[in-house]
């Protein structure tokens, strides 16, 4: 989607035709790796995707604001662009209406080879992106790189991704920007970043506690990095990098990081 018609990662396309055959093509890709990976491994293979998946949180918690909020997640064109147009056809075997005369019933045979669990990549709610008027997103702390920090996405998005796909979850990618910098004590005061891991923790436990088969959490990331077209300048490490020196130093959110592990593991 952001390669073929946002345009903004490469090959930096405005292309939706172009698109549907490079999905069509990845879906297939997919659904061949996961039934060769399953004949040729020699223990048993443990086998999912990773989905830049955030959904939406509801605007409220009665029945009518749930259901909304469900059906913007994989209806809508911001929920299906992001979950239903990649997940439908693997986990349900069935295309999303972008995708319903691109996919024969035998391409969907083959894009939906089971999977063992589904990998979600979540950072800022759907909710920035459509109904703005009705989820306040000014009064909530930002990223640097500007989104929105509200933990109830990592359970939301836990929450619709279980009900609709019934595949336990991986937590594959969670984690903020900043600008952070090593003191003149040689520390990093990253408190921001605390506050984000104690939030979305809480909420991915939240999932648990209901009964959701939530198999794992990953921070992004270890060490600040590349982050695609920005470069180097939003770090989301919990470890620090001085990109001239290559001098690593663990943030104050690495050392909680490790504190909430231990805790979690007692």
């Amino acid at each position: 989607m952001s390669a073929y018609v946002i345009g903004n990662f490469a090959p930096f396309k405005h292309a939706i035709f172009s698109y549907k055959n490079c999905l069509r093509n990845c879906l297939l890709a997919h659904g061949k790796a996961v039934k060769l990976i399953r004949e040729k491994a020699k223990t048993k293979p443990l086998i999912g995707l990773a989905m830049a998946a955030t959904t939406y949180i509801p605007d409220s918690l009665d029945e009518k604001g749930i259901a909304e909020a469900t059906k913007n997640s994989f209806e809508s064109n911001v929920g299906e662009g992001s979950n239903a147009l990649y997940m439908d056809p693997i986990a349900l075997g069935k295309a999303s209406p972008m995708l319903k005369k691109k996919l024969s019933a035998e391409d969907l045979k083959i894009i939906s080879e089971p999977i063992d669990f589904i990998g979600v990549n979540v950072y800022q709610p759907s909710n920035t992106m459509i109904n703005k008027e009705k989820y306040n997103a000014d009064s909530l702390p930002k990223t640097s790189l500007g989104w929105v920090i509200d933990g109830r996405c990592l359970y939301w998005t836990i929450k619709h991704y279980w009900e609709r796909y019934h595949l336990p979850i991986m937590v594959t990618e969670n984690g903020m920007a900043a600008h952070d910098t090593v003191n003149s004590d040689g520390i990093v005061e990253d408190e921001m970043r605390i506050r984000f891991l104690d939030d979305f923790i809480s909420e991915m436990e939240k999932a648990v506690d209901e009964g959701i088969p939530v198999i794992g959490y990953q921070h992004w990331s270890l060490m600040d990095n590349l982050e695609w077209c920005e470069g180097y300048e939003p770090r989301f490490g919990i470890i620090h990098v001085d990109y001239d020196t290559q001098k690593r130093t663990i943030k104050k959110s690495g050392w909680h990081y490790r504190d909430i592990i231990k805790e979690k593991t007692e």
